[in-house]
């Protein structure tokens, strides 16, 4: 997640994570020239981030508690 392109909303603050889909478009896609349709006055050039090997997957997270590890208690539904 170090290198996510998500950004906060001027209005409220929120986290947003629009447009950050054509970094994995092919460099020449006529999607990551378009100045109008995405975010404005932007052309992408980001190449889409380094993918990870199983392995390297695994080494993030391993170490994190299983559900059943740990003592929250268990969601409310609602609706």
């Amino acid at each position: 997640m170090e290198d996510t392109k998500a950004f906060q909303l001027a209005n409220g603050g929120k986290t947003s994570w629009f447009d950050c889909h054509c970094r994995f478009l092919p460099s020449d896609h006529a999607f990551r020239r378009n100045k109008n349709a995405f975010k404005k006055r932007e052309v992408k050039r980001d190449e889409p981030p380094h993918m990870l090997t199983p392995t390297q997957v695994w080494r993030r997270v391993r170490d994190l508690p299983k559900v059943t590890e740990t003592s929250l208690p268990p969601p409310t539904m609602h609706g």
